[in-house]
Protein backbone atom coordinates (compact mmCIF):
# COMPACT_ATOMS: atom_id res chain seq x y z
CA UNK A 1 0.00 0.00 0.00
CA UNK A 2 1.42 3.38 -0.77
CA UNK A 3 0.62 5.25 2.22
CA UNK A 4 0.77 8.88 0.60
CA UNK A 5 -2.32 7.92 -2.25
CA UNK A 6 -4.44 8.05 1.20
CA UNK A 7 -4.93 11.87 1.49
CA UNK A 8 -8.53 12.25 2.35
CA UNK A 9 -9.61 12.24 5.87
CA UNK A 10 -12.64 10.53 6.49
CA UNK A 11 -15.12 10.10 9.64
CA UNK A 12 -16.43 6.59 10.14
CA UNK A 13 -19.74 6.35 12.22
CA UNK A 14 -22.35 3.60 13.37
CA UNK A 15 -25.56 3.56 15.01
CA UNK A 16 -26.15 2.69 18.45
CA UNK A 17 -29.12 1.96 20.44
CA UNK A 18 -29.58 4.00 23.50
CA UNK A 19 -32.47 4.56 25.81
CA UNK A 20 -33.77 8.11 26.51
CA UNK A 21 -35.45 9.50 30.05
CA UNK A 22 -38.73 7.71 29.27
CA UNK A 23 -36.86 4.46 28.39
CA UNK A 24 -37.73 4.58 25.04
CA UNK A 25 -35.00 3.22 22.46
CA UNK A 26 -33.37 5.67 20.04
CA UNK A 27 -31.06 5.37 17.29
CA UNK A 28 -28.20 7.74 17.73
CA UNK A 29 -25.03 8.27 15.15
CA UNK A 30 -21.77 7.40 17.60
CA UNK A 31 -18.43 8.72 16.24
CA UNK A 32 -16.22 5.35 15.49
CA UNK A 33 -12.45 7.01 14.25
CA UNK A 34 -10.78 9.25 11.66
CA UNK A 35 -8.74 7.92 9.14
CA UNK A 36 -7.06 8.90 6.16
CA UNK A 37 -8.22 6.88 2.93
CA UNK A 38 -7.96 7.09 -0.88
CA UNK A 39 -12.03 7.98 -2.50
CA UNK A 40 -12.54 6.93 -6.63
CA UNK A 41 -15.68 7.33 -8.32
CA UNK A 42 -16.16 3.60 -9.75
CA UNK A 43 -19.88 3.08 -11.44
CA UNK A 44 -22.55 5.71 -11.61
CA UNK A 45 -26.04 4.65 -12.27
CA UNK A 46 -29.36 6.27 -13.11
CA UNK A 47 -32.77 4.63 -11.97
CA UNK A 48 -36.81 6.45 -12.14
CA UNK A 49 -38.53 5.38 -8.32
CA UNK A 50 -41.51 6.91 -8.00
CA UNK A 51 -41.51 8.95 -11.57
CA UNK A 52 -38.25 10.59 -10.36
CA UNK A 53 -34.93 10.31 -11.58
CA UNK A 54 -32.52 9.28 -9.00
CA UNK A 55 -28.69 8.72 -9.94
CA UNK A 56 -26.80 6.11 -7.18
CA UNK A 57 -22.98 7.02 -7.45
CA UNK A 58 -20.89 3.61 -6.35
CA UNK A 59 -17.31 4.58 -4.68
CA UNK A 60 -14.36 3.09 -3.46
CA UNK A 61 -12.67 3.64 -0.48
CA UNK A 62 -8.93 2.36 0.40
CA UNK A 63 -8.18 3.01 3.80
CA UNK A 64 -5.19 0.37 6.21
CA UNK A 65 -7.06 -2.59 8.04
CA UNK A 66 -9.26 -1.35 10.85
CA UNK A 67 -10.45 -4.27 12.97
CA UNK A 68 -14.27 -4.71 13.76
CA UNK A 69 -15.47 -2.71 10.79
CA UNK A 70 -18.76 -3.92 8.87
CA UNK A 71 -21.22 -3.09 6.55
CA UNK A 72 -23.63 -1.31 9.80
CA UNK A 73 -21.09 1.79 9.81
CA UNK A 74 -21.07 4.57 7.30
CA UNK A 75 -18.78 7.40 6.04
CA UNK A 76 -18.92 10.90 6.57
CA UNK A 77 -16.62 12.98 4.06
CA UNK A 78 -17.34 16.41 3.11
CA UNK A 79 -21.04 16.27 4.16
CA UNK A 80 -21.39 13.52 1.97
CA UNK A 81 -22.93 10.62 3.65
CA UNK A 82 -21.82 7.26 1.79
CA UNK A 83 -22.97 3.75 3.14
CA UNK A 84 -20.79 0.57 3.33
CA UNK A 85 -22.17 -1.62 0.84
CA UNK A 86 -19.49 -4.26 1.08
CA UNK A 87 -15.83 -4.64 2.38
CA UNK A 88 -12.50 -6.50 0.94
CA UNK A 89 -9.87 -7.84 2.94
CA UNK A 90 -7.21 -8.31 -0.09
CA UNK A 91 -5.09 -11.34 0.17
CA UNK A 92 -6.81 -11.46 3.70
CA UNK A 93 -3.17 -10.11 4.85
CA UNK A 94 -4.91 -7.28 7.23
CA UNK A 95 -3.26 -4.24 5.90
CA UNK A 96 -5.89 -2.36 3.98
CA UNK A 97 -9.48 -2.47 3.41
CA UNK A 98 -11.41 -1.87 -0.14
CA UNK A 99 -14.71 -0.41 0.75
CA UNK A 100 -17.00 -0.02 -1.52
CA UNK A 101 -19.64 2.51 -0.83
CA UNK A 102 -22.84 4.28 -1.93
CA UNK A 103 -23.33 7.80 -1.89
CA UNK A 104 -26.77 8.04 0.34
CA UNK A 105 -29.50 10.70 -1.53
CA UNK A 106 -31.72 11.42 1.35
CA UNK A 107 -30.69 13.63 4.59
CA UNK A 108 -28.99 10.89 6.70
CA UNK A 109 -30.78 12.60 9.98
CA UNK A 110 -34.23 10.71 8.96
CA UNK A 111 -32.77 7.61 9.57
Amino acid sequence: MRVGKLRHRIEIYKFDEIRNEYGEAEKKELFVKKVWAFIDAVKSDEKYIQNKQMSEVTYKLEIRYLKGLDESFFIKFKGEVFDIKSIINPYEKNQRLLLVCIKRQRDYKDV
